[in-house]
């Protein structure tokens, strides 16, 4: 009889989560530099290289917990699940994928199990994308089928039919598991650079999104194709590299031992994304939410109790100046405003409840009952499931953050007129009918808000160099990415105006103007020579009588004929010193019958 006894999953995640292995981290082509200044400010190091669109450092399954949780620039995480290795032909990479250590990442069960898989091939023999993913398949259904018979010896069959391996987290169904929340499929990464192959699996959906926007409910939403084809598509990571690159931070630290405060304003504010990200990066709020479902969650090795540890770490640092800071963002869309404020109400949702600090308070001003705050607190409603227009009012951070309706660019909120400003925004750059004006708009606006003195600077997000033609500004660019293949420009103002190119006319242009002005046109004199000349031409040239057909009459003399004298330049006998005596002969008797024949007999 077999052996019974389960098999030692502790022992598992243990030496799995002191194993150090290649982590992935991926973010938009343009950041690999900032990643790399994060990384170092959440003290991780093991950078092994560097790739287009992002880093590959070495570290534990904590270490990667972090990344994940904390930082705000990385869009998705991928473990790796060997070392890398050359592979030119299909065996050899079935061959690998067979050897790869798949049953730590992999839940195994008695069928075959369907794995997402995103192959990447640049400049490799193994181009096509079908056939690696055939050969990967193939390989992890071998590593199936030997972890199975492996198990067999230590749980009986009616066992492993009984349970739902595939499922160790509970039933698909369940609220905790939904759609809202970011997806737990397993996909598998198959990078071949050179021939070089990776295997990797992702820990992180992709995209990695923010848990505000997870959060978000339907009734703060509006259901509209049209203003979803025109919202921004600006998304997180890429907002929260323009708010650290803009040096937010040291503008505010600034003025606040003026005792002044700082007011960040998005004229363009869409959904909300840049302010919200500007939010989190001031209340030193994680990126991730650790309650939220990951697929990482999903791996045979991953334990609980060594993740709780991690997050119990995670510590919250809001700016010590976060009280003179003012959010500001207008719209001339009410829609849109509507589905900021969604979002905003989502930050609010998904925002931490730390036991002390700055912030301990918000949620208790959030959960008083305005009507009766000597109410139970048992029975007063809690603040996460409040609506979106009730969590705003009851919840009071140590920041101010407005939304604001505004008809045009010319008006100015009042917050933005009394204090020092910075404009941060992500000017449109989608259809260029609807954008008629609105360039030129934004540059009369920042000229103006100058004069009075307030305006610290100015920084603009843009895919389109006319921007900074139609503006009428100076612009500088601090940061370049690539944003769904489209490259974008973080500009910043450089507080000096463009002055009007002036265009000096071509002579042309100036000599055909001349000529209007005169009553005729250089062009329509030019073809009358030229129809004359040709019509001359056709009328001196003889043409025989003889049939239907025209054949031009050569003259009696073959050295008068002009294609004799052509073809006679470019002979190799016209230059002989023969062919000029013979030349000499033929002028004095010409030539009757054909001259090339005669003049061979002679010679």
């Amino acid at each position: 009889p077999a052996a019974r006894g389960p098999l030692p999953q502790q022992a598992l995640a243990i030496e799995a989560a002191r194993q150090k292995r290649h982590v992935f981290l991926d973010t938009s082509p343009g950041l690999e530099s900032m990643l790399q200044r994060e990384l170092e400010e959440l003290r991780i190091s093991n950078i092994r290289w560097r790739y287009k669109g992002g880093l590959a450092i070495e570290a534990t399954e904590g270490v990667m917990w972090r990344v994940l949780l904390e930082s705000r620039l990385v869009e998705a995480v991928r473990m790796g699940v060997s070392r890398s290795f050359h592979s030119a032909y299909e065996s050899t990479l079935r061959n690998h994928a067979a050897g790869a250590e798949w049953a730590k990442f992999l839940q195994f069960g008695p069928e075959a199990i369907a794995v997402g898989m995103k192959v990447k091939a640049v400049e490799s023999r193994l181009y096509h994308s079908d056939i690696i993913r055939r050969a990967v398949s193939s390989g992890i259904e071998e590593v199936r089928e030997k972890f199975m018979k492996e198990k067999l010896q230590h749980v009986e069959d009616s066992e492993i039919y009984r349970n739902n391996i595939n499922d160790p987290l509970g039933d698909s169904n369940d609220p905790a598991t939904s759609s809202s929340l970011p997806s737990v499929n397993q996909v598998v990464h198959v990078d071949l650079n050179k021939d070089e192959c990776h295997f990797s699996i992702f820990a992180t959906s992709w995209p990695h999104k923010r848990p505000y926007l997870a959060m978000t409910q339907a009734e703060d939403l509006i259901d509209d194709e049209h203003l979803a084809r025109r919202l921004p598509p600006l998304n997180e990571t890429h907002a929260a590299a323009c708010v650290l690159r803009s040096g937010l931070q040291k503008h505010l630290e600034d003025l606040a031992l003026q005792g002044k405060r700082l007011v960040v304003w998005d004229p363009f504010c869409g959904t909300g994304v840049l302010l919200l990200e500007a939010l989190g990066i001031f209340l030193g709020v994680p990126a991730a939410s650790p309650a939220a479902q990951y697929p990482f969650m999903r791996w045979p090795s991953f334990e609980e109790s060594h993740f709780a540890k991690v997050v119990k770490r995670l510590k919250l640092r809001p700016h010590p100046d976060l009280e003179y800071l003012t959010l500001l963002g207008s719209s001339n869309n009410e829609d849109l405003l509507s589905v900021a404020r969604g979002h905003y109400a989502g930050f609010l949702r998904a925002m931490p409840r730390p036991r002390s600090g700055p912030l301990s308070m918000t949620w208790a001003a959030a959960s008083q009952d305005a009507d009766d705050p000597f109410a139970d607190p048992s029975e007063r409603p809690d603040p996460r499931q409040l609506p979106a227009e009730g969590l705003i009012s009851r919840t009071r951070l140590p920041c101010k953050v407005e939304m604001e309706l505004a008809t045009s660019l010319s008006s100015i909120p009042e917050s933005a007129r009394e204090d020092p400003t910075i404009i941060l925004t992500n000017v449109p750059y989608g259809n260029k009918a609807s954008l008629e004006g609105v360039y030129e708009q934004f540059g009369r606006m920042v000229r103006n808000r100058h004069a009075s003195g307030n305006l610290l600077g100015v920084y603009c997000i843009s895919g389109r160099e006319e921007f900074q033609r139609k503006s009428g500004l100076e612009w500088r660019t601090e940061l370049r990415f690539t944003n769904n293949g489209i490259p974008v420009d973080l500009l910043r103002w450089t507080g000096k105006v463009n002055s009007p190119k002036v265009q000096v006319p071509r002579k042309k242009e100036h000599s055909a103007t001349a000529t209007e002005e005169a009553g005729t046109s250089d062009r329509d004199g030019v073809d009358d020579v030229a129809k004359a000349k040709a019509k001359a031409k056709a009328k001196a040239k003889p043409r025989s009588v003889e049939g239907d057909s025209q054949v031009e009459r050569h003259s009696e003399n073959p050295e008068a004929s002009p294609g004799k004298q052509r073809r006679k330049r470019k002979s190799k006998w016209a230059t002989s010193p023969s062919a000029t005596v013979l030349a000499a002969e033929d002028s004095s008797e010409p030539l009757k019958g054909g001259g090339r024949k005669m003049r061979a007999k002679r010679e």
